[in-house]
């Protein structure tokens, strides 16, 4: 029979409390993080778990300076793509493709 270190399965469950813990804290503030500015391109969420630190989410905008939207005439073309993200959340865009 295998012998299991307790100090492994301690790990175990602190590092899946933490991840419950921050899964819930994402769902709890989904809308916050959804709440999608005119020329945002993408959104990253981090979850960063350790052994001896406290758990931290991580959530990065990217987003297109507005002048350069208005200047260059597309501002629709980010439209378009903001509803085609609607229909497939997985995809990210970068801004700097959507000017090329």
């Amino acid at each position: 029979m295998k012998s299991v270190d307790v100090n492994v399965i301690e790990g175990t469950q602190r590092w899946t409390e933490q991840l419950k813990a921050c899964g819930q804290s994402i769902i709890d503030n989904a809308e916050k993080l959804a709440d999608i500015s005119k020329f945002q391109t993408e959104l990253k969420v981090t979850i960063s778990i350790s052994s001896h630190k406290t758990p931290v989410i991580t959530a990065d905008t990217e987003w297109s300076p507005e002048k350069w939207v208005d200047d260059h005439n597309i501002g629709k073309e980010l439209q378009d793509i903001r509803r085609y993200l609607e229909f497939d959340p997985r995809i990210a865009i970068n801004s700097q493709e959507i000017g090329d």
